[in-house]
């Protein structure tokens, strides 16, 4: 391949991420307010995205597993977990792990194409033990939703 279809390749792919990043339908996603007791810590999180897919994931921190489902019909789900307790996040790790952690794309079809309204929901897995495990849903409305200035 030759050196001047090469640079177009490669300005033609950054031009498209960039147009990507910069769609009026990506957004970043941020837990505003974690109901943590100060003795819980997070040992996972899942979501269900309606309406929308993970273009990314900012924060994936050591000793996390994550799995991944961006499905054709525009229902995502993900949902990850430690793998050693090490990796479990207090209270104060945990606002700084779920912060602007998750850039997503919504959905935008024209009014004729029925499809489900967006939404996400949203949970965390804590404990306190280690032995026993409680889910916590975090309601739509603790979860800070802003479009992507990048």
């Amino acid at each position: 391949m030759s050196a001047k279809l090469c640079i177009a390749v490669i300005l033609l792919t950054s031009v498209l991420q960039a147009a990507e990043w910069n769609d009026p339908q990506t957004w970043i996603i941020s837990v505003k307010a974690l109901p943590l007791k100060s003795d819980q810590r997070v040992i996972g999180y899942r979501a269900k995205i309606i309406s929308g897919s993970i273009i990314s994931l900012t924060k994936i921190p050591p000793g996390w597993d994550f799995v991944l489902h961006n499905n054709e019909n525009w229902i995502t789900d993900i949902s990850a977990s430690i793998r050693v307790g090490a990796a479990a996040f207090d209270p104060d790790g945990s606002k700084d792990n779920f912060r602007d952690f998750m850039v997503i794309r919504k959905l935008k079809m024209p009014a004729e194409f029925k499809h489900a309204p967006f939404d996400i929901h949203f949970e965390i897995n804590v404990t306190t033990d280690f032995e026993h495990q409680e889910w916590i849903s975090i309601p739509l409305k603790d979860l800070s939703i802003e479009r992507s200035a990048k």
